[in-house]
């Protein structure tokens, strides 16, 4: 990037005069910011700081509108970092051209091996900025290779805020997973399994242990053993997790393409529903409707947990069952239980709704049961 790039995007930027209070023998380091370009600038800060730290944190924002380019803004602000000039840096990132953001965090975040105090700077961001704010330094987290930075990462993760959404976790999960991809699963699986104790942002943890199989070019298919590995640490999860959560769950190893797998959670998500042998029961509904009448066509019956939705299945069964009303319409609007049922009551019940909807509407509707459809699979 040029010099004069950079300085056109900050030009709007006035240097103002210096404090008061920096009145005396670091005057003069000051007011060299108004003139020292380059490496003169960056040594320029660094003695301001031997001579007075306090001066060099507050007028840190001076030195970085004049930095020009990143190859001195970098190391000028990585000697902000080591005097612990913080909030500075945090509120100069406004002023850096949006573009160049990205691109002056991951150097930060590069330097970390040999400089321990970026990891802390990270880790007081996290504590100390919004959302958006913390997550302009997850390439900074993402850049940084030393252990003290992936092991900070972990403890965030594996403690997890109440709340269902978290923009900070989110970058933190972004970083941790976009730099350890599969390695991250164990940690992944461990943040969800305390969500699922306590409560937290299960969604995010989800979405990042599935992003977690996914290969870094998007042309590329996920590895189906890497596949096998999310879903059989989603089950553990599932089985460990109350039923409201164990049914997100199963969602999600639907969304993988495993839905036996997920069908096989059943029975735990719902298991006051179970019928003697293990199956459970769904229902499923077809309705014939003409001139302000309606027959509410139905079948009920047990499986097993082999899959989460049976609409589809019903469909066709349903439609084809003999029509009792004596004009032809559209193909019958057939509805299927989302969830098992808890047994023949649950599924009258299910039925009635449907009667009860209809004479809302004015329809003069009755039930019929089709003991003779069989809905496919069963």
């Amino acid at each position: 990037m040029t010099r004069t790039l950079w300085t056109s995007a900050l030009c709007a930027v006035a240097l103002a005069a210096p404090s008061a209070a920096l009145a005396g023998k670091c005057d003069s380091l000051v007011a060299a910011a108004s003139s020292a370009k380059g490496d003169a600038l960056v040594s320029t800060y660094k003695r301001l700081g031997a001579c007075d730290g306090d001066a060099a944190r507050t007028e840190y924002e001076r030195f970085m509108v004049k930095a020009g380019d990143l190859e001195t803004l970098v190391p000028l602000t990585l000697s902000a970092i080591s005097l612990e000039a913080h909030t500075s840096i945090w509120k100069g990132m406004d002023r850096v051209p949006y573009e160049f953001r990205g691109q002056l965090a991951q150097q930060v975040g590069e330097a970390c091996s040999t400089q321990p105090e970026v990891v802390t700077f990270v880790q007081a961001a996290y504590v100390a900025l919004k959302g958006a704010e913390f997550a302009t330094w997850v390439p900074a987290m993402k850049a940084c290779e030393a252990p003290a930075m992936t092991t900070w990462l972990e403890e965030v993760l594996v403690d997890p805020p109440t709340s269902t959404y978290n923009e900070k976790y989110n970058a933190v999960l972004q970083a941790y997973v976009d730099t350890r991809r599969m390695d991250a699963l164990p940690t992944l699986e461990k943040a969800a399994t305390v969500i699922a104790g306590r409560g937290g942002p299960l969604s995010l943890v989800l979405d990042a242990m599935q992003r977690a199989t996914q290969p870094e070019s998007f042309r590329d298919q996920p590895d189906p053993a890497d596949v096998t590995t999310v879903e059989e640490a989603l089950v553990r999860i599932a089985q460990a997790a109350p039923p409201e959560v164990a049914r997100q769950v199963a969602d999600r190893i639907y969304a993988l393409g495993s839905e036996p797998l997920a069908a096989s959670l059943l029975p735990s998500i719902y298991a006051d529903r179970v019928q003697s042998g293990g199956g459970l029961m769904w229902v499923a509904a077809a309705i014939e409707q003409c001139d302000g009448d309606a027959v509410v066509h139905w079948v009920s019956w047990t499986e097993a947990p082999t899959r989460l939705a049976v609409l589809e299945p019903a469909t066709a069964p349903l439609r084809a069952a003999k029509p009792k009303l004596k004009c032809a319409g559209d193909p019958w609007v057939v509805r299927a239980s989302e969830t098992p049922v808890a047994g023949r009551a649950g599924a009258e019940a299910f039925v009635q709704a449907i009667v009860d909807e209809l004479d809302g509407q004015g329809v003069k509707a009755k039930d019929r049961e089709e003991t003779k459809v069989t809905v496919s699979g069963t």
